[in-house]
């Protein structure tokens, strides 16, 4: 490898690095795209700011309600940043635009540190540059590019550490590890990722990789610690889960699977003809990566599977594997409301593109002197580069357009928003879309009592009595119900014709979007 190469390399990905943060920016010409979950992280950050502490939502009575749903770290930067006088909807567009270029970069590097290969790792990075998933989760105020970012940098770290033990890769591996189950509860994952490869991926004696998991375990964990003790402290729980089963059903895989598919093809083709695509090419890098294997054993019987398939490709596969129960654990016992979406299987993205580009390395490795095969992966990366490339620039110039979620034009230009506005500065505000009243009009509304707790899917015992307090607020201070038709960011019921058949609602307006009520005193 000449010196030429080696500064090239990094160069050309620190290139598609400062690309994404220009696509990044076109695409966002609106501002950061606002969701429900992203209010909350907005709001959390607002109030840290003012000194209320990571303060989301209002209670039944109207006070603020300290955040113990949320993870804090990406909400506590946004905070640290409106210290400094940026409002956290900036804040969010800008810190996310440099967490997309950084994690372009981080991908490119991470196959770089593992085949060496300029063409392979420039193709990584190119893909996460171009994918869609990767720029639509990125341009939404939402926790993911930080957690993509850590979990990134992770990989690396415990890669070098299971090739050179030491105790500074160890404490920077274990920072960094903490830092993404700060991010994002799932970041657990890595925590578990890193457990294995300290006690199993590295050739030093017993006890140093018992001392250095517990290491590892004792800081990864603390931050969390923290966060669960405070939780309890302000709100005499740890987290809103409450425990029961509630296993991944048929529709969870289906729509998981449905999902997954759109990452090899575009979604304008057949779902059906996309899965049977997917799994043929997971049967194929299965199929491959076994041919690998064996062949690789008859040669060097000796050799481990690390050694066969590599540290980061270890690593990769671990991880996924971690993920995938944590996700699976958190449906079947915690949120039985999690979907198998883009959004929550994305890091089994970044993975499993790190996987399939360091493995094909390995394979195409193998296969020396033979010219079909080099030519066949060429032909499919081009494929499928040209395929993110023309995907990705028709979402940029819709999203750039009509803008995400609550910052899009619609929500922006809604009658019923407008309507809100116009109340009295004081008037008590009932809705199924509080981020959307708090982002579009700064006011702090309650939310509609709901007729299913999501968490479990089971009725809501106390529905009926919240109702009946939601009409004497309503009526005792002239309050306002405003119900919101948008399915896809206020997706929960009750619907709006069972609050007017259980309450007493008068129509103060009302568009195609929605309708805003009272209830005559």
């Amino acid at each position: 490898m000449t010196k030429t190469t080696n500064r090239a390399v990094p160069l050309a990905l620190l290139t598609l690095g400062f690309a994404g943060i220009a696509v990044f920016v076109i695409a966002t010409a609106r501002g950061i795209g606002i969701t429900t979950d992203s209010t909350a992280y907005i709001w959390a950050a607002r109030s840290l700011s003012q000194s209320q502490g990571l303060s989301c939502g209002l209670s039944a009575s109207g006070e603020l309600l300290p955040m113990i749903h949320y993870p804090p770290l990406f909400p506590a930067i946004l905070g640290i940043l409106a210290y400094t006088g940026i409002d956290p909807l900036h804040g969010a567009r800008w810190l996310n635009a440099f967490l997309f270029g950084a994690n372009i970069l981080l991908v490119g590097l991470v196959v770089w540190h593992h085949t060496r290969s300029r063409w392979i790792s420039i193709l990584g990075s190119f893909i996460m540059l171009t994918s869609t998933l990767m720029l639509g989760l990125h341009t939404v105020a939402k926790t993911e590019p930080l957690f993509f970012f850590f979990i990134l940098l992770g990989w690396l770290l415990l890669a070098a550490h299971a090739a050179n033990p030491n105790r500074t890769l160890l404490l920077l591996t274990s920072i960094v590890a903490g830092l993404a189950f700060l991010a994002r509860f799932p970041g657990l994952a890595l925590v578990a990722t890193g457990i294995v490869s300290m006690m199993f991926w590295n050739k030093r004696p017993v006890r140093q990789r018992v001392a250095d998991s517990a290491v590892f375990v004792a800081i990864s964990c603390l931050p969390m610690a923290l966060w669960l003790a405070r939780n309890l402290q302000v709100s005499g729980q740890a987290t809103t889960v409450q425990l029961a089963f509630h296993p991944v059903t048929l529709h969870h895989l289906d729509s998981g699977l449905t999902d997954i598919s759109d990452w090899l093809l575009p979604a304008s083709v057949p779902t059906k003809i996309r899965m049977i695509v997917f799994l043929v090419a997971i049967g194929a890098l299965l199929g491959a990566g076994a041919v690998l294997w064996f062949r690789k054993r008859k040669l060097h019987e000796s050799r481990s599977l690390r050694e066969d398939l590599g540290d980061i490709s270890c690593i990769l596969a671990a991880f996924g594997l971690f993920y995938g129960l944590f996700v699976t654990a958190a449906i079947s016992f915690g949120y039985a409301d999690i979907p198998l979406n883009d959004r929550n299987l994305s890091p089994l993205f970044i993975s499993g593109l790190l996987l399939v580009l360091c493995l094909g390395h390995r394979l195409l490795y193998s296969t020396e002197g033979l010219l079909v095969p080099k030519l066949g992966a060429a032909a499919i990366g081009i494929a499928l580069a040209i395929s993110y490339l023309v995907g990705e620039a028709t979402w940029v110039a819709h999203t750039r357009k009509e803008g995400q979620g609550f910052t899009g034009r619609a929500w922006q230009q809604s009658e019923v928003v407008e309507a809100v506005r116009e109340l009295p500065p004081d008037t008590p505000i009932f809705t199924n879309a509080v981020g959307a009243i708090y982002i579009l009009t700064g006011k702090a509304a309650r939310e509609v009592p709901a007729a299913v707790v999501l968490a479990t899917g089971r009725p809501n015992p106390a529905y009926r009595s919240e109702l009946a307090d939601v009409e004497v607020e309503l009526r005792n201070k002239g309050g306002a119900l405003v119900y919101f038709r948008d399915e896809d960011n206020v997706p929960y019921p009750p619907s709006e014709r069972e609050l007017k058949g259980r309450l007493p609602l008068e129509l103060l307006s009302s568009s195609r979007g929605g309708s805003v009520y009272t209830v005559a005193r």
